[in-house]
């Protein structure tokens, strides 16, 4: 993993010998450039940012910023236009649409935390053995949230998604005895 993104996928080792000794790829990449007399921009505008910006620091900045633009868009969606728009259809008395918009609320709340959960565990895959089972049995939550908002509009497929739906319970639980199993022996 040679690319620019790769210091993000770098998982993060505990040193207790020496505090000031780097712990990742990134901040072993910054001591190096901090040794040599340049300064990154990104991380060291405290210090008047008159160094060089690298394509490392460059990258992870941009993710976070484009991290905050989506969680910004997304709280404004949801604590701003969906709920303007139930309110707007409660008053019209059309309280199907208010349901789904209320729902809707929730799935784009639950949906994003729970996927940051999985991808944390597949960034950070330090032991496939045991988190393969975690990462099934946080699937619930997207599966659930996605499942019950498509039962209030889909009335027809309700049974078929109701199917799915303890299909994957099964399969969780499944995996939950083997997470124990796996942790216990």
């Amino acid at each position: 993993m040679d690319n620019a993104y790769s210091s993000l996928l770098v998982p993060y080792s505990f040193s207790g010998d020496n505090p000031q000794e780097p712990v990742s790829e990134l901040d072993d990449h910054l001591a190096s450039v901090n040794r040599n007399g340049d300064l990154c921009k990104v991380h060291d505008d405290h210090n008047g940012g008159g160094g060089t910006s690298c394509a490392k620091c460059t990258s992870k900045y941009l993710l976070r910023v484009l991290a905050a633009i989506l969680a910004i868009s997304l709280v404004g969606l949801v604590f701003g236009l969906l709920p303007y728009l139930a309110v707007h259809e409660a008053a019209k008395e059309k309280y199907n649409h208010t349901l789904y918009l209320v729902a809707g609320i929730f799935v784009l709340v639950t949906v994003p935390i729970s996927s940051q959960g999985i991808l944390q565990h597949l960034v950070n895959w330090y032991m496939p053995q045991v988190q393969k089972f975690v990462v099934r049995i946080l699937f619930m939550v997207p599966i659930y949230s996605i499942e019950a908002w498509f039962s209030l509009y889909f009335h027809g497929a309700f049974e078929y998604l109701r199917a799915f739906r303890e299909l994957y319970e099964a399969f969780a639980i499944a995996s939950f005895v083997y997470y124990i199993i796996e942790l216990l022996g």
